[in-house]
């Protein structure tokens, strides 16, 4: 059979085009399509948000562990630590380590109290990395008991050492409490003070000693004390009865006698007086009986506490609907320049009214540090149950805290600072967020003293109006912004590159 094409033939007319005006299509790889372009720019694009919101909450789970980096929207920052701790920690040279005697799940979980304590303690090492905090459980560390055995550790307590000095911090000592019906219950924080003062007791060598003296029924001035042991003085009884002051006290405190002085006893005081940078702190009452030693003394640096008990007459100031429990006006800013700027109330409940003497006269200067407004009047000491109070019987002001300073020719200092309320420093004041008397007296305290590495830290209350979150809403949060905001991004990307796809 004669064959119709040669072999070049067929090569040639498998080369034609298949129909006038038709042109041949070639096949194109689908890797190479515009759609699979625009589709794989989208799932890079997709799978590139996804990468930096992980590595994002990565970065910011890793620098919350080591830096404070959360914020505190609570009126009184009771999740944070001041700035006068913040700064005295930063100063440390030396290292220290915290011990929480317990998971950290079990302690936190005990309540908002515990909860805010454990932040607390954990703010300390994200500031200075002189300090280190870890959760140990005892009974998994016996050998602790054993190696401070002097401290008598138990679960829950904390552990502060540096060096060869340790001390311990009951979980209690963190809190003050209130004894109720039921119990007792948890009103304040004091853990920023309570933690500062351990690692101040662990790395500091010298402390400022202050004397609190008896042996006249004077009050003990239980809560203050309290408050300047957790700020890191050290604190003693002394009875000038039978001994002088000892030589290394700074500070004196004498809190509404109920009997009166002897001359001996008070030429003890007047030598302690007599050295260079030393004070007398004396708090009046008005129940206090006569005591014509002790007010000639007093008079002697232009200082009168006078009978009667002050009572205001403008509701603004006072509290608790309760006229005796007056606010006071700050009448010079030499101790309570930062309260006046805020703005911070002091409040001097019960006080028998003062006079000062003389502005000055020979070496001794007296001023005025609080005052008692120009609506406040007294009430007579023999008053009757008829007595009643008017704002017409407004007599005031009166001073509420003078100041008096000796000055010798040598250059030496000594003071008296008078009150005449000691009921100015019970706990409820103390701890309250509404006045500053904590804070005050403790810079009058640590200005006195002459020390420059105070940092009066009160008390923080919790109890009030916070934003905060609890387990159940940081649970949430978490899986809306770790779990759910990624997947969401995720799932989106692959509709888009799935829609992509299939056009």
């Amino acid at each position: 059979m004669k064959k119709l094409f040669s072999k070049d033939q067929t090569k040639e007319k498998a080369n034609l085009p298949a129909a006038s005006g038709e042109a041949v299509k070639k096949k194109t790889s689908f890797w190479k399509t515009k759609k699979f372009k625009h589709s794989g720019f989208a799932v890079g694009i997709t799978v590139i948000v996804i990468v930096v919101v992980v590595l994002f909450n990565f970065l910011m789970s890793a620098l919350s562990e080591r830096y404070p980096m959360s914020i505190d929207m609570t009126q009184d920052k009771a999740f944070e630590i001041s700035q006068e701790t913040r700064d005295y920690v930063a100063g440390l040279d030396k290292e220290v380590q915290i011990r929480v005697l317990a998971s950290e799940q079990n302690f936190m979980g005990q309540n908002d109290y515990f909860a805010q304590a454990a932040q607390i303690i954990e703010m300390y090492a994200k500031i200075s990395d002189k300090i280190t905090v870890e959760y140990v459980d005892l009974v998994q560390n016996p050998q602790l008991e054993s190696q401070y055995a002097d401290l008598e550790i138990a679960d829950y307590d904390i552990l502060i050492t540096s060096g060869e000095e340790a001390t311990t911090v009951s979980p209690y000592d963190l809190f003050n409490t209130m004894q109720t019906y039921y119990g007792y219950q948890i009103i304040s924080s004091k853990a920023e003070q309570t933690m500062t003062s351990a690692i101040m007791r662990v790395t500091d060598e010298n402390k400022v000693k202050i004397a609190v003296l008896n042996g006249h029924g004077e009050d003990p001035l239980t809560d203050f004390a309290e408050l300047m042991v957790q700020n890191n003085y050290e604190v003693i009884e002394h009875s000038v009865v039978t001994e002088d002051i000892p030589d290394d006290v700074k500070v004196a405190w004498m809190a509404a006698p109920t009997s009166d002085y002897t001359v001996e006893e008070l030429s003890r005081i007047d030598d302690f007086l007599e050295r260079d940078g030393t004070t007398l702190i004396y708090l009046g009452d008005a129940s206090q009986p006569d005591t014509p030693n002790l007010d000639a003394f007093l008079a002697e640096w232009g200082i009168q506490i006078d009978d009667g008990l002050v009572y205001e007459t403008d509701g603004n100031m006072y509290f608790n609907q309760n006229p005796f429990f007056t606010i006071v006006n700050y009448a010079s800013d030499r101790f309570g320049a930062d309260l006046m700027e805020q703005n911070i109330a002091i409040s001097m409940p019960y006080a028998s009214p003062m006079t000062q003497l003389f502005d000055s006269q020979g070496d001794v200067q007296v001023r005025e540090l609080l005052s008692f407004s120009e609506t406040t009047g007294i009430m007579p000491a023999d008053a009757d149950e008829n007595f009643t109070i008017s704002s017409d019987s407004a007599s005031g002001p009166y001073p509420a805290l003078l100041y008096s300073t000796k000055t010798r020719s040598d250059g030496s200092m000594s003071h008296v600072l008078a009150g005449s309320s000691v009921t100015g420093l019970i706990s409820t004041l103390l701890e309250s967020t509404s006045v500053g008397n904590g804070e005050y007296f403790l810079s009058v305290l640590a200005d006195l003293a002459q020390r420059e590495d105070a940092l009066n830290l009160v008390d923080k209350d919790i109890s009030g109006s916070e934003l905060g979150v609890n387990s159940t809403q940081a649970i949430f949060l978490g899986a809306v912004f770790v779990v759910a905001l990624p997947l969401v991004v995720l799932v989106t990307g692959i509709a888009i590159w799935l829609r992509r796809r299939h056009r």
